[in-house]
């Protein structure tokens, strides 16, 4: 608990610091510097009450500590004991547990064994129908793909061409400015 009242200590005390630093003009300076002597003195003030209350609640724990150290013990057999008693309980479930499960298994291992079994042979049925399909599919792209290279020539060719004579018509207009400036 001290140690925990130190770090919240320190950390407020940090805090009000950082606070304390965001007022850097003339007008504040002297309320900063204020401020912080308090701060360090309440901080120094909760100390030397720490340090002055810290023997008696050392003997105040003690004294709990030994009060309770029976109850303690007590407490820490009778979890032991319940531990070893429940040791053979947790096993005896665990077996229960598995045979539920295993009559589970047992109902639903027919089931699905035959959809997986169903659901193999459709995939395969389908794989069978599927296979001539796609092989003219590959035949059909191939020549479709030539069909379109054929169809597409003429209107690159006839693009080819009309950009042809306009970079001809681009390079007569602008020609006789290079030959100028030589």
């Amino acid at each position: 608990v001290r140690a925990a009242m130190d770090v919240y200590l320190t950390q407020v005390e940090d805090s009000a610091n950082k606070a304390l630093d965001q007022l850097d003009d003339t007008e504040y300076k002297e309320l900063k510097a204020t401020l912080s002597q308090r701060l360090e003195d309440m901080y120094n003030q909760v100390k030397t009450l720490q340090g002055a209350v810290s023997p008696m609640t050392d003997s105040v724990v003690s004294t709990i500590s030994d009060a309770t150290a029976e109850f303690r013990a007590s407490v820490l057999a009778d979890i032991e004991a319940l531990k070893a008693d429940l040791a053979p309980k947790q096993v005896q479930l665990k077996e229960v547990i598995d045979k539920h499960i295993s009559e589970y298994r047992t109902l639903m291992d027919p089931i699905l064994t035959e959809y997986y079994a169903k659901h193999t042979a459709d995939m395969e049925a389908l794989k069978l129908k599927m296979e001539p399909i796609v092989e003219e599919l590959r035949t059909k792209i191939s020549t479709n793909v030539e069909e379109t290279k054929t169809a597409l020539m003429p209107i690159v060719e006839s693009v080819r061409d009309k950009l042809q004579e306009r970079l001809e018509s681009l390079k007569a207009m602008a020609s006789p400015y290079p030959e100028e400036y030589k």
